[in-house]
Protein backbone atom coordinates (compact mmCIF):
# COMPACT_ATOMS: atom_id res chain seq x y z
CA UNK A 1 0.00 0.00 0.00
CA UNK A 2 2.99 2.31 0.84
CA UNK A 3 4.49 1.52 -2.78
CA UNK A 4 1.43 2.05 -4.44
CA UNK A 5 0.70 5.46 -2.72
CA UNK A 6 4.07 7.18 -3.28
CA UNK A 7 3.56 5.88 -7.26
CA UNK A 8 1.75 9.11 -8.18
CA UNK A 9 4.57 11.12 -6.67
CA UNK A 10 6.58 9.92 -9.35
CA UNK A 11 4.26 9.77 -12.14
CA UNK A 12 3.32 13.65 -11.55
CA UNK A 13 7.46 14.31 -11.97
CA UNK A 14 7.31 12.36 -14.83
CA UNK A 15 4.66 14.38 -16.36
CA UNK A 16 6.78 17.35 -15.98
CA UNK A 17 9.62 15.64 -17.28
CA UNK A 18 7.81 14.84 -20.51
CA UNK A 19 6.74 18.28 -21.12
CA UNK A 20 10.25 19.52 -20.41
CA UNK A 21 11.22 16.76 -23.65
CA UNK A 22 9.00 17.81 -25.98
CA UNK A 23 8.98 22.04 -25.30
CA UNK A 24 13.36 21.14 -26.28
CA UNK A 25 12.36 18.66 -29.21
CA UNK A 26 10.30 21.12 -30.86
CA UNK A 27 12.58 24.53 -29.96
CA UNK A 28 15.05 22.23 -31.76
CA UNK A 29 14.16 23.04 -35.44
CA UNK A 30 13.79 26.61 -34.67
CA UNK A 31 17.55 27.23 -36.21
CA UNK A 32 16.85 30.51 -36.72
CA UNK A 33 16.28 31.49 -32.96
CA UNK A 34 19.40 29.67 -32.24
CA UNK A 35 21.52 30.74 -34.67
CA UNK A 36 20.41 34.34 -33.89
CA UNK A 37 21.16 34.13 -29.88
CA UNK A 38 24.60 32.53 -30.94
CA UNK A 39 25.42 35.48 -32.78
CA UNK A 40 24.21 37.87 -30.51
CA UNK A 41 26.26 36.53 -27.97
CA UNK A 42 29.34 36.46 -29.55
CA UNK A 43 28.80 40.15 -30.71
CA UNK A 44 28.55 41.34 -27.52
CA UNK A 45 31.01 39.45 -25.32
CA UNK A 46 34.01 40.23 -28.20
CA UNK A 47 32.81 44.03 -28.02
CA UNK A 48 32.23 43.90 -24.24
CA UNK A 49 35.98 41.77 -23.35
CA UNK A 50 37.53 43.91 -26.41
CA UNK A 51 36.88 47.69 -23.81
CA UNK A 52 38.19 45.79 -20.68
CA UNK A 53 41.46 44.44 -22.48
CA UNK A 54 41.62 48.01 -23.83
CA UNK A 55 41.37 48.86 -20.07
CA UNK A 56 44.01 46.76 -18.63
CA UNK A 57 46.28 47.30 -21.33
CA UNK A 58 48.97 49.43 -19.44
CA UNK A 59 48.26 47.40 -15.92
CA UNK A 60 48.58 44.23 -14.75
CA UNK A 61 45.34 44.29 -12.18
CA UNK A 62 43.18 47.39 -11.12
CA UNK A 63 42.06 47.37 -7.35
CA UNK A 64 43.93 43.93 -7.39
CA UNK A 65 41.54 42.78 -9.96
CA UNK A 66 43.39 40.87 -12.66
CA UNK A 67 41.70 40.88 -16.54
CA UNK A 68 41.05 37.45 -16.18
CA UNK A 69 39.21 38.07 -13.10
CA UNK A 70 36.73 40.45 -14.39
CA UNK A 71 36.11 38.48 -17.63
CA UNK A 72 34.77 35.15 -16.07
CA UNK A 73 32.82 37.46 -13.81
CA UNK A 74 31.00 39.13 -16.40
CA UNK A 75 30.51 35.55 -18.21
CA UNK A 76 28.47 34.48 -15.62
CA UNK A 77 25.65 36.51 -16.55
CA UNK A 78 25.54 34.80 -19.88
CA UNK A 79 25.42 31.73 -18.56
CA UNK A 80 22.54 33.03 -16.23
CA UNK A 81 21.24 34.59 -18.95
CA UNK A 82 20.96 31.46 -21.30
CA UNK A 83 18.65 29.44 -18.95
CA UNK A 84 16.06 31.39 -20.20
CA UNK A 85 14.11 31.40 -16.80
CA UNK A 86 13.83 35.18 -16.72
CA UNK A 87 11.13 34.54 -19.42
CA UNK A 88 9.18 32.34 -17.09
CA UNK A 89 7.06 35.56 -16.12
CA UNK A 90 6.26 36.21 -19.77
CA UNK A 91 5.02 32.42 -20.26
CA UNK A 92 2.48 33.38 -17.13
CA UNK A 93 1.55 36.68 -18.10
CA UNK A 94 0.33 35.47 -21.56
CA UNK A 95 -1.22 32.63 -20.21
CA UNK A 96 -3.29 34.86 -17.87
CA UNK A 97 -3.97 37.29 -20.80
CA UNK A 98 -5.64 34.58 -23.30
CA UNK A 99 -7.39 32.61 -20.81
CA UNK A 100 -5.28 29.07 -20.95
CA UNK A 101 -4.54 29.11 -17.63
CA UNK A 102 -7.97 28.12 -16.84
CA UNK A 103 -8.14 25.34 -18.89
CA UNK A 104 -4.58 24.32 -17.45
CA UNK A 105 -5.66 24.38 -13.71
CA UNK A 106 -7.72 21.59 -14.30
CA UNK A 107 -5.25 19.45 -15.28
CA UNK A 108 -3.49 17.24 -12.45
CA UNK A 109 -0.38 19.31 -12.59
CA UNK A 110 0.76 22.16 -10.81
CA UNK A 111 0.33 25.11 -13.47
CA UNK A 112 3.92 27.23 -12.14
CA UNK A 113 5.86 23.91 -12.46
CA UNK A 114 4.70 23.14 -15.37
CA UNK A 115 5.66 26.71 -16.82
CA UNK A 116 8.76 26.72 -15.67
CA UNK A 117 9.60 22.84 -17.39
CA UNK A 118 8.12 24.32 -20.31
CA UNK A 119 10.39 27.10 -20.61
CA UNK A 120 13.53 25.43 -19.75
CA UNK A 121 12.80 22.70 -22.48
CA UNK A 122 12.08 25.55 -24.84
CA UNK A 123 15.41 27.09 -23.96
CA UNK A 124 17.44 24.23 -24.05
CA UNK A 125 19.25 24.46 -27.31
CA UNK A 126 19.51 27.96 -27.42
CA UNK A 127 21.15 27.18 -23.48
CA UNK A 128 23.64 24.70 -25.54
CA UNK A 129 24.51 27.11 -28.16
CA UNK A 130 24.91 30.14 -26.16
CA UNK A 131 27.15 28.52 -23.22
CA UNK A 132 29.74 27.10 -26.10
CA UNK A 133 29.99 30.37 -27.75
CA UNK A 134 30.73 32.07 -24.27
CA UNK A 135 33.23 29.83 -22.80
CA UNK A 136 34.75 29.64 -26.25
CA UNK A 137 35.25 33.46 -26.08
CA UNK A 138 35.94 33.48 -22.25
CA UNK A 139 39.19 31.07 -22.92
CA UNK A 140 40.40 32.64 -26.15
CA UNK A 141 40.14 36.40 -24.92
CA UNK A 142 40.36 35.41 -20.56
CA UNK A 143 41.83 32.35 -20.84
CA UNK A 144 41.57 29.93 -18.25
CA UNK A 145 39.42 30.11 -14.81
CA UNK A 146 41.71 32.18 -12.41
CA UNK A 147 41.03 29.99 -9.63
CA UNK A 148 42.73 27.35 -7.86
CA UNK A 149 39.94 24.01 -8.63
CA UNK A 150 39.43 22.05 -5.38
CA UNK A 151 36.07 19.97 -4.38
CA UNK A 152 35.09 22.68 -1.85
CA UNK A 153 35.28 25.52 -4.72
CA UNK A 154 33.50 23.42 -6.79
CA UNK A 155 30.53 22.62 -4.42
CA UNK A 156 30.68 26.17 -3.12
CA UNK A 157 30.33 27.62 -6.92
CA UNK A 158 27.56 25.24 -7.39
CA UNK A 159 25.75 25.56 -4.71
CA UNK A 160 25.44 29.76 -5.47
CA UNK A 161 24.76 28.56 -9.19
CA UNK A 162 21.63 26.15 -7.58
CA UNK A 163 19.82 28.71 -4.85
CA UNK A 164 20.79 31.14 -7.60
CA UNK A 165 18.52 29.59 -9.96
CA UNK A 166 16.14 28.77 -7.72
CA UNK A 167 15.77 32.29 -6.27
CA UNK A 168 15.38 33.69 -10.09
CA UNK A 169 12.53 31.05 -10.91
CA UNK A 170 10.49 31.98 -7.34
CA UNK A 171 11.12 36.27 -8.28
CA UNK A 172 9.92 35.81 -12.15
CA UNK A 173 6.94 33.45 -11.34
CA UNK A 174 5.81 35.70 -8.73
CA UNK A 175 6.07 38.79 -11.59
CA UNK A 176 4.09 36.67 -13.53
CA UNK A 177 1.65 36.04 -10.69
CA UNK A 178 1.27 39.63 -10.98
CA UNK A 179 -0.41 39.52 -14.16
CA UNK A 180 -3.81 38.17 -12.28
CA UNK A 181 -3.73 42.14 -10.82
CA UNK A 182 -2.03 44.15 -13.35
CA UNK A 183 -2.94 44.80 -16.66
CA UNK A 184 0.42 44.95 -18.00
CA UNK A 185 3.57 43.08 -15.72
CA UNK A 186 6.39 44.84 -17.87
CA UNK A 187 7.10 47.53 -16.20
CA UNK A 188 7.80 45.16 -13.01
CA UNK A 189 9.99 43.18 -15.13
CA UNK A 190 11.81 45.80 -16.66
CA UNK A 191 12.89 47.61 -13.10
CA UNK A 192 13.46 43.97 -11.66
CA UNK A 193 15.17 43.14 -14.88
CA UNK A 194 17.78 45.80 -15.38
CA UNK A 195 18.23 46.02 -11.24
CA UNK A 196 19.33 42.39 -12.22
CA UNK A 197 21.95 43.59 -14.56
CA UNK A 198 23.37 45.97 -12.54
CA UNK A 199 23.86 44.23 -9.21
CA UNK A 200 24.63 41.03 -11.19
CA UNK A 201 27.72 42.14 -12.90
CA UNK A 202 26.51 41.78 -16.11
CA UNK A 203 28.81 44.51 -17.24
CA UNK A 204 30.89 45.84 -14.55
CA UNK A 205 32.14 43.04 -12.12
CA UNK A 206 30.66 43.26 -8.60
CA UNK A 207 34.12 43.81 -6.97
CA UNK A 208 34.54 46.87 -8.75
CA UNK A 209 31.67 48.41 -6.95
CA UNK A 210 31.32 50.95 -4.00
CA UNK A 211 30.99 49.33 -0.86
CA UNK A 212 27.61 50.31 -0.05
CA UNK A 213 26.54 49.13 -3.80
CA UNK A 214 28.20 45.88 -3.50
CA UNK A 215 26.23 45.50 0.22
CA UNK A 216 23.03 45.92 -2.16
CA UNK A 217 24.45 43.14 -4.81
CA UNK A 218 25.15 40.79 -2.14
CA UNK A 219 22.07 41.51 0.02
CA UNK A 220 19.57 42.20 -2.59
CA UNK A 221 17.84 39.21 -4.59
CA UNK A 222 18.64 40.82 -7.61
CA UNK A 223 22.83 40.94 -7.00
CA UNK A 224 22.11 37.53 -4.97
CA UNK A 225 20.57 35.94 -7.93
CA UNK A 226 24.20 35.81 -9.75
CA UNK A 227 26.54 35.58 -6.35
CA UNK A 228 28.55 32.58 -8.29
CA UNK A 229 29.80 35.01 -10.46
CA UNK A 230 32.44 36.05 -7.36
CA UNK A 231 33.56 32.38 -7.39
CA UNK A 232 36.61 34.00 -9.60
CA UNK A 233 37.52 36.58 -7.09
CA UNK A 234 40.52 35.86 -4.67
CA UNK A 235 38.22 36.61 -1.49
CA UNK A 236 35.59 34.00 -2.96
CA UNK A 237 36.22 31.89 0.17
CA UNK A 238 35.51 34.18 3.02
CA UNK A 239 32.71 35.85 0.93
CA UNK A 240 30.78 32.40 0.50
CA UNK A 241 28.74 31.88 3.91
CA UNK A 242 27.31 35.68 3.72
CA UNK A 243 26.49 35.57 -0.03
CA UNK A 244 24.75 31.56 0.66
CA UNK A 245 22.91 33.01 3.39
CA UNK A 246 21.72 35.85 1.28
CA UNK A 247 20.30 33.19 -1.15
CA UNK A 248 18.61 31.41 1.21
CA UNK A 249 16.88 34.40 3.15
CA UNK A 250 15.70 35.28 -0.19
CA UNK A 251 14.43 32.08 -1.69
CA UNK A 252 12.17 31.51 1.51
CA UNK A 253 10.82 34.85 1.44
CA UNK A 254 9.89 34.70 -2.40
CA UNK A 255 9.06 31.14 -2.28
CA UNK A 256 6.14 32.18 0.44
CA UNK A 257 5.14 35.45 -0.91
CA UNK A 258 4.78 33.29 -4.65
CA UNK A 259 2.72 30.68 -2.93
CA UNK A 260 0.79 33.48 -1.44
CA UNK A 261 -0.23 35.41 -4.23
CA UNK A 262 -1.05 31.96 -6.32
CA UNK A 263 -3.43 30.82 -3.71
CA UNK A 264 -4.80 34.51 -4.19
CA UNK A 265 -4.87 34.49 -7.79
CA UNK A 266 -6.97 30.83 -8.18
CA UNK A 267 -9.46 32.27 -5.92
CA UNK A 268 -9.93 35.09 -8.37
CA UNK A 269 -9.84 32.66 -11.15
CA UNK A 270 -12.36 30.26 -9.15
CA UNK A 271 -14.84 33.80 -8.39
CA UNK A 272 -14.64 35.42 -11.82
CA UNK A 273 -13.19 32.45 -14.09
CA UNK A 274 -15.96 30.02 -13.67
Amino acid sequence: MGLKSSLPNFSRLRKYWVAARISARDSSSNYATIFSNSCAVLVTLVALFSVYHFAFAARPSVQGVTLSMALWSIGMYTVYWSTGVRNVYRDIAFDVKNGSVEGILNKPVDYIVLTVCKRLGRQTWVCISTLTIAFIVLFVMAGAPPVDFSFIWLVEFLSLGFFGFLLSMFSFALIGITSFWLDDPEPVMWIFDKSVMILGGSIVPVIFFPDWLKLLATWLPMGAMISFARAFTSDFAAQFPTLLLSQLLWCVIILSLAIFSWRRAKKILSIYGG
